[in-house]
């Protein structure tokens, strides 16, 4: 008797899962799950070696890309030296970063306040608030950033591992035209806005490498 209460309360609660579900199945017999929940289709990340700084001291990695997820969320992860600073401090128009910790101790400024985020602690960077990161310490940083409802992978794709690359080589400068028309309008399309002549007192003020 208790093992058909049991069996009735299953059928139940799998019938509330299918309603709840907008009855996708019954109306539809065509469409799939995933379909129907984004047009997002399964995948798997296998694991990798922890990405090191290199000798920049700033190594980024998109591990999801916006394309995977219908521009739903996209993620990186950020290796970053000891003692080194990050961006500028700036501001997103539309986009919330969270930020969870592999390894070392972060340090976020989020308008006037700083964080210092340890490895298993998570962050949220609210839009339109002025921030920024660094290492503080003497030992490695690493930490994944998730990017929800923009494809902020594209922008650091192009910067980390297009332009900066090109400068870094001598081919480009940042203060050729059309280098710098094409950083303002990723800045533009992005909703991004840079102070940069806030960075100079964190890096005098907290002893770090530009």
């Amino acid at each position: 008797m208790e093992s058909r209460r049991n069996a009735l309360k299953t059928l139940a609660l799998g019938g509330l899962f299918i309603n709840g579900m907008g009855g996708l199945l019954a109306n539809d017999q065509k469409s799939t799950i995933s379909d129907n929940w984004g047009g997002i289709s399964p995948f798997h990340h296998p694991a990798l070696p922890p990405l090191e700084a290199g000798e920049d001291g700033m190594a980024i990695r998109t591990l999801v890309k916006s394309s995977q997820t219908n521009n739903q969320i996209s993620c990186v992860e950020c290796a970053v030296g000891p003692r080194k600073m990050g961006p500028a401090p700036h501001t997103h128009e539309a986009l919330d970063e969270m930020m969870v910790v592999l390894e070392g101790t972060a340090s976020v400024l989020v308008g006037d306040q700083v964080y210092h985020i340890e490895a298993g602690g998570w962050h949220m960077r609210p839009r339109k608030m002025v921030h920024t990161f660094w290492n503080g310490s003497d030992k490695p940083l690493r930490f994944i950033d998730f990017y929800p409802n923009q494809d902020f992978d594209l922008y650091l794709e192009e910067i980390f591992h297009d332009i900066g690359p090109r400068v870094k080589k001598g081919l480009i400068k940042y203060s050729d035209p059309e280098v710098a028309e094409r950083m303002k309008f990723l800045h533009s399309k992005y909703g991004m806005v840079s102070f940069r002549d806030q960075k100079q007192a964190i890096i005098d003020k907290y002893n770090l490498i530009d």
